[in-house]
């Protein structure tokens, strides 16, 4: 039965966001709040919500307002609290520090968002989500969200305790139309159509299906309108998630869904003329009502003369037009592909390419005046790149590549969709990959590629080298002329700690190991993924303090920028310090090793072989950005950002906007004018040789398989938890798989040492996995899977809880604190539970969310891998 809200009790905001300060308006929001307000919650005539609901929109809100007005409205509802939200999303990757996992959040933009920064402006989705629920004595809570990347809040953790719904429009990576202007925006214009399409009550389930059914069909036709103007289809993509009955929620009655088309037609024309006599009788009587002055009836009679014209015009105008010209149509979305140190930074960049007129000049034959493209900037570490190229089919067609059942590289899952454009930081990465393109069997061809921009390999150091200083004190003259290994024999003698990413990862630090040789860096114990995750590492504070970093010069420019820095550094959880360690030398230094070649940012264009669809137009857009880039307005934009200028010879000229017009720079003459591009046959052998490309795992699964835990879809859940882990490890790592309880009589199943990791026996292994009606003794297991990885020694270990945390009870047996656990809960606690924290401590491992448990674990591996998931 469905639930009717009180109208005193219930609370309903709706907030859209049409004109953006940084951004691209959206005209499109404002017929969204319109026709939700008086069409469909409070109208009688439509529909509504009980009648006289306290219903309030905000237009274009700042952030401030925003919450004020959330905060405000989850007080004062009761029963029903109904927030809605349309504007732009935006989806920010935090790779993590300090211990905690890569992570993405999506944001909601108020009016003053900047696109430098949009984060910090923006609102969390789990800041609104808790605001709702947690800070609002409603019964129940509906959440509606139209904008782009919505979708990646169904990936959050759902809120319990009270009937909650989540409905979203986007997929969790997926940008989406923002309409015409002329009228909503499609995913709004079906959520109207549903709610006004019911013969009684409409409920948050009874939308489910139309919104579907609407999506599919809308999909179609820009599908059908892609293969004739080149488009592509964004489409939006509508889910709804309804928890402990909210699905019930009524919405509104639609007291009109069933009227023939005739009958419902007289009554809006009457509705029309009702309002047209009411309105004419009152200009009457103001004009020539009796006692009105000279000035009326002269400003009347003008004003019914216009009036008369005006409806000739129309009339004529009427006769004379075509049929509309058909809306404007999807705009090409360019995927670009860079790493994630440069995410930001070429963001900026391809921001002020939209906004060029080579963006704005039509393309193919769409239509004059409609936006052309949009370009979207992903990042991924190298080595992840470089195994989805090499694993171009399963990126392609992951159906046919990728059998049900069996362990298969997943790059569209787990990098993103497939680029248009790779942004590699260096012809190295394009070289390591290009040979495996060009195999038959290969799903993609590489076009040739073109130098953007460059950036030498610095050695970053906090406060400068008092070993190099000249006598005269010329900070400028230390800063060139010395080799690398010069370099790091001065930082160590400052007693300095020399930090560099994984090779594999990061085009800085194999271009740092390739110009001195295999083991002639530092063996400092574990390395970070890449440059972006080196940087963050440092928000912990103190570590900041004596580490001297193998980066690119254009990463220290990041790090030095205390406002448009990395979000990681400049967020309020960092403990990173700018303040100078000495009032007369900068935070840090950059010094330029004489014998390392420098970094070119390379445009390569991506070609896969399956698109045929929109294939001519799209490669004109990616010629178009080439061209772009490689122009003046490109070049400005590029070095604006940091980088260096692409041609040999060329000095870097300096302004006052140049983030590389500071002390800690240097223009340095003795930079190797040769790039950077070995042989991809001479990189893997570096990367054999120095053994740093991946560290040896140990690693312990400990499996709840009670009848509670593994029974009915959890199971397909865990084993392909379990699948997924296992399919990150490779040959030289180690594993043992414990399961509890091991009988009826309890106990742990399992080896007594670990393994030598072997694909198949370890798939057969799941494969064999069977419940026990019994209590699991998780404490037991626990205590057995630490013991198993003490002997680690520099290896590095994790341990893996799987549960339903009915069992885990007390506190966690953990032997020995410097072993990482990570936990994946299907129970109602949760990562709140506290037994599951105190496990996950102190690198806060733990997932709860099965839309993404599998993804989130697979990446803790693949980063244990570089050696960064130890505490």
């Amino acid at each position: 039965m469905a639930h009717e809200p009180r109208a005193k009790k219930t609370r309903v905001l709706l907030i859209g966001v049409a004109d953006y300060d940084h951004y691209g308006d959206i005209p499109s929001v404002r017929h969204n709040l319109t026709q939700l307000l008086s069409e469909v919650l409070t109208r009688d005539e439509a529909g509504r919500l009980t009648g006289g609901v306290a219903a309030r929109t905000l237009e274009s809100p700042t952030g401030a307002e925003l919450r004020r007005a959330v905060r405000r409205a989850a007080g004062e509802a009761r029963d029903l609290l109904l927030c809605y939200f349309s504007g732009h999303g935006y989806l920010h990757f935090d790779p993590g520090h300090g211990g905690a996992g890569p992570s993405t959040e999506l944001y909601l933009l108020p009016r003053e968002a900047t696109t430098e920064r949009p984060w910090e402006q923006g609102i969390r989705y789990g800041e609104l989500r808790d605001q709702l629920c947690a800070g609002s004595p409603a019964e129940r809570v509906v959440l509606i969200l139209d904008c782009c990347y919505s979708g990646a809040a169904q990936r959050e953790p759902l809120p319990t305790g009270r009937p909650f719904a989540l409905i979203t429009s986007a997929k969790p990576r997926g940008q989406q139309w923002k309409g015409d202007g002329l009228g909503p925006t499609p995913f709004t214009a079906a959520l109207l159509a549903a709610l006004r399409a019911g013969g009684g009550s409409v409920t948050v389930g009874d939308l489910a299906a139309p919104l579907r059914e609407r999506a599919a069909r809308d999909a179609a036709e820009e599908a059908a309108k892609a293969a004739g103007h080149g488009g592509y289809p964004d489409d939006w993509f509508p889910q709804v998630t309804a928890l402990e009955g909210a699905g019930d929620t009524s919405l509104t009655r639609a007291a009109h869904g069933d009227e023939p088309p005739l009958v419902a037609a007289w009554r809006l024309l009457r509705e029309a003329a009702r309002t047209t006599r009411v309105a004419v009788r009152d200009a009457v009587t103001w004009a020539f009502g009796r006692g009105r002055p000279l000035w009326h009836r002269l400003a009347g009679a003008l004003a019914a003369l216009a009036f008369a014209g005006g409806c000739l015009g129309v009339v004529r105008a009427a006769d004379a037009l075509s049929p509309p010209p058909e809306s404007c149509p999807i705009p090409l979305q360019l995927r670009v592909l860079t790493t994630p140190e440069y995410e930001q930074a070429m963001s900026e960049v391809l921001a002020a390419f939209e906004g060029s007129q080579a963006a704005a000049d039509p393309l193919g034959d769409r239509p004059e005046g409609c936006r052309q493209l949009n370009a979207y900037v992903y990042a991924a570490p190298g080595a992840q790149v470089s195994e989805a190229f090499r694993d171009s089919a399963a990126w392609a067609e992951p159906e046919r590549a990728c059998p049900e059942g069996e362990p298969c590289p997943r790059p569209l899952r787990d990098l993103g969709p497939r680029p248009d454009v790779w942004l590699p930081a260096s012809a190295a990465s394009y070289e390591r990959v290009k040979d495996a393109t060009a195999l038959p069997e290969s799903a993609v061809y590489l076009g040739e590629p073109v130098t953007l921009a460059r950036t030498p390999a610095v050695l970053a150091v906090p406060g400068g080298l008092p070993g190099l200083a000249p006598e005269d004190g010329d900070l400028a003259a230390a800063q060139t002329g010395h080799g690398l290994a010069e370099l790091v024999e001065a930082a160590e003698g400052a007693g300095l700690t020399v930090r560099r990413a994984v090779p594999a990862s990061s085009d800085a630090s194999l271009d740092a190991g390739l110009a001195v040789g295999p083991h002639r860096l530092p063996d400092t114990g574990p390395a970070a993924l890449d440059d972006l995750a080196l940087l963050c590492g440092l928000a912990d504070g103190p570590q900041a303090r004596d580490a001297a970093l193998l980066i690119a010069e254009r990463s220290l420019v990041s790090l030095l920028d205390e406002e448009r820095g990395p979000g990681c550094l400049t967020g309020r959880d960092s403990e990173f310090d700018y303040t100078p360690p000495q009032d007369a030398l900068p935070y840090y230094v950059a010094y330029y090793p004489s014998d390392v070649p420098v970094l070119d940012l390379e445009f390569v264009p991506v070609h896969w072989e399956s698109a045929t669809r929109d294939t001519t137009v799209r490669e004109a857009a990616v010629e178009r950005l080439r061209d772009w880039l490689g122009g003046s307005e490109g070049r400005a934009a590029l070095t604006a950002q940091g980088f260096r200028e692409a041609r040999r010879g060329i000095g870097h000229e300096r302004d006052g906007g140049d983030p590389l017009n500071r002390q800690e720079f240097a223009t340095p003459p003795a930079l190797r004018e040769d790039s950077f591009a070995p042989a991809a046959g001479e990189v893997e052998e570096y990367l054999e040789r120095d053994g740093t490309s991946r560290t040896g795992r140990d690693v312990v699964f400990v499996v709840d398989v009670s009848t509670s835990s593994y029974a009915g879809q959890r199971v397909d859940l865990i084993d392909e938890v379990l699948r997924r882990a296992l399919g990150q490890l490779a040959p030289g790592d180690r594993y043992a798989l414990l399961t509890a309880p091991a009988d009826l009589g309890g106990g742990v199943r399992g080896p007594d040492e670990l393994r030598d990791f072997d694909a198949e026996e370890a798939l057969a292994e799941v494969d064999s996995l069977a419940a026990v009606n019994a209590r699991a003794p998780v404490n037991e297991a626990l205590d057995r899977g630490f013991r198993l990885l003490g002997d680690s020694g520099r290896r590095s270990p994790l341990l893996v809880l799987i549960t339903d945390d009915l069992d885990s009870e007390g506190d966690p047996s953990r032997p020995d604190s410097s072993i990482p656990a990570a936990v994946v809960s299907f129970g109602r606690g949760g990562c709140a539970l506290p037994f599951n924290q105190s496990l996950a401590r102190p690198s806060n491992f733990c997932f709860d969310d099965p839309s993404a448990q599998a993804t989130q674990l697979a990446a803790v591996l693949a980063r244990l891998a570089a050696g960064e998931a130890a505490p």
